[in-house]
């Protein structure tokens, strides 16, 4: 068993609240407000993450790929 595997859900919610924001150089202007759902899943005394993938279209962008997932923020979601 690996140092990840030993942790509680409460260590991984602390060291997530540790993160200060990131910081990236992209103009915020040209952002849009997401929400992204990254589970973490404990099975067999270990720690794995649930992915999702996307489905096969030749108008998406990311078809097939493998992604965490989440959507975009309207106007009728709770903040």
């Amino acid at each position: 068993m690996n140092a990840i595997d030993q942790l509680t859900p409460t260590d991984i919610m602390q060291r997530l609240q540790q993160r200060g924001a990131a910081t990236h150089d992209v103009a915020l202007d040209a952002c849009r407000e997401a929400g992204v759902l990254v589970p973490f899943v404990r099975m067999n005394n270990a720690w794995h993450l649930l992915f999702i993938r996307r489905p096969k279209s030749v108008r998406d962008y990311h078809s097939g790929q493998v992604a965490f997932a989440g959507a975009n923020v309207t106007q009728k979601m709770p903040t």
